[in-house]
């Protein structure tokens, strides 16, 4: 059981190690769409904090209103 629990820490280990050359490419139209997807990830997140944000000072207002009793105003 050991010699297993050995050879499976060490093959990991073992590919780590190796380091073969890829001869990858990238092309530029690479570059753009990781741009791209950075920038879309950013707005998308800035779009979901500012909805909760509007969600959160609706209720807070909202609360504000139920404690007065009073109509709201315009």
């Amino acid at each position: 059981m050991a010699n297993i629990v050995h050879l499976a820490a060490l093959i990991p280990l073992m590919l780590i190690t190796m380091i073969v050359p890829a001869h990858a490419y990238l092309d530029p139209g690479t570059g753009s769409i990781i741009l791209q997807a950075i920038v879309g990830g950013v707005a998308a997140a800035l779009f979901v904090g500012r909805s909760y944000l509007h969600r959160v000072k609706t209720w807070l207002r909202s609360g504000q209103r139920s404690e007065n009793n009073e109509p709201p105003s315009k």
